[in-house]
């Protein structure tokens, strides 16, 4: 398994935290195959989570994100 699929799946962890910084370094790699992780990724209910996702999916710029980006955004 590559680092980006490790850390794909370290997004579904249990711990918060794992998946907070497992988003940061998605993005930080910034390979388009992260992107539908990343979108679901918007959808959990940790804030801190779904701040990194948003923040690594803008790292990448893939357009595909944008849809997933503007239902995060009116999510409160």
């Amino acid at each position: 398994m590559d680092e980006v699929a490790r850390l794909i799946a370290r997004l579904k962890d249990r711990d918060e935290d794992v998946r907070r910084r497992a988003a940061a370094a998605l993005g930080r790699i910034g390979d388009a195959g992260a992107v539908p992780a990343l979108c679901a990724a918007l959808q959990g209910g940790d804030w801190d989570v779904r701040w990194e996702a948003a923040a690594a999916l803008g790292e990448i710029g893939d357009a595909g994100a944008v849809p997933a980006l503007c239902v995060a955004l009116k999510d409160e």
